[in-house]
């Protein structure tokens, strides 16, 4: 796969992972008023399972793209805060751009 498909495929799952992080925090708001648990178990593995496939993603686009030790700490410390990937947004845009250029 080139760079950019690497880019791309982290842009996806880093809103993916992004988007189950609110699934989890609303199943841990529906538990604390039911006491129902299935949900947040369901919801915690998915984005459990989302971040790992980020971070395979992350080292993968980074051998690739051939990014700095530094750029992609930073990557990948937007994914432990919460909503980071709205921060990373714009850099992983402007390496696709740089790629294409």
């Amino acid at each position: 796969m080139s760079p950019r498909t690497y880019i791309h495929s982290l842009r996806v799952v880093a809103f993916l992972e992004g988007l189950s992080l609110l699934a989890l925090l609303g199943s841990m708001i529906y538990r604390s008023q039911t006491g129902e648990g299935e949900p947040v178990s369901w919801s915690g593995s998915i984005h459990g399972g989302l971040f790992i496939l980020f971070a395979l993603i992350l080292f993968l686009t980074w051998q690739e793209a051939k990014w700095t030790l530094k750029f992609t700490i930073l990557i990948g410390i937007s994914a432990i805060i919460p909503f980071g990937f709205l921060f990373a947004e714009p850099f992983l845009k402007k390496k696709i751009h740089e790629l294409t250029t």
